[in-house]
């Protein structure tokens, strides 16, 4: 899953590219899918592709579907993997002092 998503350009016919129709094209007609929506900010870091968040995701879908994963189970544990990393990167912002704690 992580090579056919993460090194999506090294590759013809790309998950990310099927992301983009499924999400654009195929899917059923949706607000979040009518345009590409991005919010621009003052920086690289502030700046927002929702466009390309929602493709990505499509992208997963698919692949959890065509492995025959359990979407509930692939769901929880991504939440699970997103709190841990949350905390360690709050972790590592306050060693650096980027954050006041410890």
């Amino acid at each position: 899953m992580r090579n056919s998503l993460a090194f999506h350009y090294r590759y013809g016919g790309s998950s990310i590219t099927g992301g983009y129709q499924r999400h654009f094209a195929t899917t059923p007609r949706r607000p979040e899918s009518e345009h590409a929506y991005m919010s621009l900010g003052e920086s690289m870091e502030r700046t927002r592709f929702f466009f390309a968040d929602a493709a990505a995701q499509a992208a997963v879908r698919e692949k959890v579907r065509t492995l025959g994963l359990p979407a509930d189970t692939v769901v929880g544990y991504s939440r699970m993997l997103n709190m841990a990393l949350r905390f360690i990167v709050e972790e590592l912002l306050v060693e650096v002092g980027a954050l006041p704690g410890g």
